[in-house]
């Protein structure tokens, strides 16, 4: 099974039953992350260590039989969305800032269980739907690189 193919529910679950860490399952999405951001450019900032921080937290949570509904699961935050320790840039070239707190979506799925990976690319300003960005580089879908990740 690879993991990065499950779907959230079917990670949370396999969590919950003993069969799947949530540090096995970060470890896989870094891996994917490693392997495919260069074509993909779907990050713009990775946070390995604060993800396997949060990633062991939850491993021993799940142990201990917490039932938060997104335990162990790996998300990546729009880069419109603060995070703590992460620079904002909303997709831009020449804006900027440097987060002290969690915007309180990033902080109720924080809540929740979810491990926070990293800031994922954007249009800039989010203006639009087809990932396409003149500064950090085009998003393709991830199944037909032909295609923007919008269609």
């Amino acid at each position: 099974m690879d993991p990065t193919e499950l779907t959230v529910v079917g990670a949370r679950a396999a969590i919950a039953a003993g069969e799947l860490s949530p540090v096995e399952l970060l470890d896989a999405v870094l891996q994917r992350i490693a392997d495919r951001n260069d074509e993909l450019r779907a990050y713009l900032w990775v946070d390995e260590d604060g993800a396997r921080e949060a990633a062991r937290a939850a491993e021993a949570a799940a142990r201990e039989g917490d039932d938060r509904p997104l335990l162990g699961i790996p998300i990546c935050v729009k880069d419109v969305i603060d995070v703590a320790g992460m620079p904002t840039t909303a997709g831009a070239a020449h804006w900027r800032r440097e987060p002290a707190v969690d915007a309180v979506a990033v902080a109720r799925v924080r809540e929740a269980g979810a491990v926070i990976v990293g800031k994922g690319n954007t249009n800039e300003f989010a203006y639009g739907i087809d990932g396409r960005n003149p500064h950090w580089g085009d998003v393709p879908n991830p199944l037909d690189t032909a295609r923007l990740c919008g269609g």
